[in-house]
């Protein structure tokens, strides 16, 4: 099993949207856990519970590669998948 841990600042409608996409008895992946911020992630979120970062590259009001940096240095070593649906 795949557990996700979500980052975006849009939760309820990709955090709905993953869920529809990824059932856990068909693909084996499952949403764990999620936060609208890394520094909510950062200080919340259990790194047991949870396999890989899935992040939105582009969160409101914060810089790319600043949340990158802050997910490395509170989670070594745990993988970081970036997306955006911007353009």
């Amino acid at each position: 099993m795949i557990r996700l841990y979500v980052i975006e600042d849009n939760l309820p409608l990709v955090i709905s949207g993953l869920k529809y996409l990824f059932r856990p008895e068909r693909d084996g992946i499952e949403v764990q856990g999620s936060s609208s911020s890394v520094d909510d992630a950062a200080e919340n979120a259990d790194p047991a519970s949870f396999d890989l970062f899935v992040l939105d590259l582009y969160i409101y009001g914060s810089l790319p590669l600043e949340n990158i940096r802050k997910l490395m240095k509170s989670f070594p070593g745990k993988p970081i998948a970036i997306y955006t649906s911007e353009k």
